[in-house]
């Protein structure tokens, strides 16, 4: 592999730039953790009336798409409903966040920094 200047320079700025994403995700968290009581308690209730909600939410891995969501809830709930509720979590509550398309399979998200700061699993699984 031959390595350019030009190539070492992008190198140390992805560096930096990993490094700022990394301390803006700190932050994030600090902020979440200082003020999310509300959110937090907000979002609990609305899994504890919205099964839907709470099971697809619990099924979010990063890996699986909408249809081996669909699956592994053996017809509980309706792929439609596994989209709505996908959609809900990403865009209403701000839990997940989408990563890529795959085929086939549909989407695949990940969980939040705001998940990750706000603790909603970890509250839900001691329930």
């Amino acid at each position: 592999m031959i390595v350019t200047a030009e190539s070492e320079q992008t190198f140390k700025r992805l560096a930096r730039m990993e490094q700022d994403l990394g301390d803006i995700e700190a932050m994030t968290r600090t902020l979440l953790r200082a003020q999310g009581k509300e959110r937090r308690e907000e979002i609990l209730a609305a899994m504890q009336h919205d099964h839907a909600l709470r099971d697809v939410y619990l099924l979010i891995d990063g890996e699986r798409g909408q249809a081996e969501m669909a699956k592994a809830l053996k017809g509980k709930w309706s792929t439609n409903t596994v989209n709505r509720k996908l959609d809900e979590l990403e865009n209403e509550w701000g839990l997940t966040v989408f990563m890529h398309r795959r085929s086939p399979g549909g989407k695949v998200y990940r969980l939040s920094v705001t998940d990750a700061a706000l603790g909603i699993r970890r509250k839900l699984r001691k329930k």
